[in-house]
């Protein structure tokens, strides 16, 4: 099995693991054109780490990019962020939901995030 496939299976239990010592993980990925990029990760990178800041108090956002094409890459944002005892699921529902602003999706697209296997639930 590759190294890949396994951090894929393996995940959800890391997320588990992750859950059950106080920190609430998710990710998100999307895919942009190379000059709305630095915008894009801008003010999404802001809008997240705003979600935290009112959600958790504290946490981290990170970027990296899944893929590169010619007309633009797909980054892939990390949430990492410490999670209430006893209110895990309710703060995480609460941080994934919050408002999305306009200036954080391209003109006239509809936003085209994938949460990973490792992130769709919390539980």
């Amino acid at each position: 099995m590759s190294s890949w496939r396994r951090a894929f299976l393996g995940a959800p239990y890391l997320r588990d693991t992750l859950v059950a010592i106080g920190v609430l993980a998710e990710t998100f990925e999307t895919a942009i054109t190379w000059e709305r990029f630095p915008d894009f990760h801008a003010n999404v990178k802001a809008a997240a780490e705003q979600a935290v800041r009112e959600v958790c108090g504290e946490g981290r956002v990170f970027c990296r990019f899944t893929h590169v094409y010619p007309d633009g890459p797909a980054p892939y944002f990390t949430v990492i962020a410490p999670a209430r005892r006893g209110a895990e699921l309710e703060q995480w529902g609460r941080s994934s939901r919050q408002p999305r602003t306009r200036s954080s999706r391209p003109a006239g697209r509809s936003p085209t995030t994938t949460p990973s296997a490792a992130t769709t639930a919390v539980v």
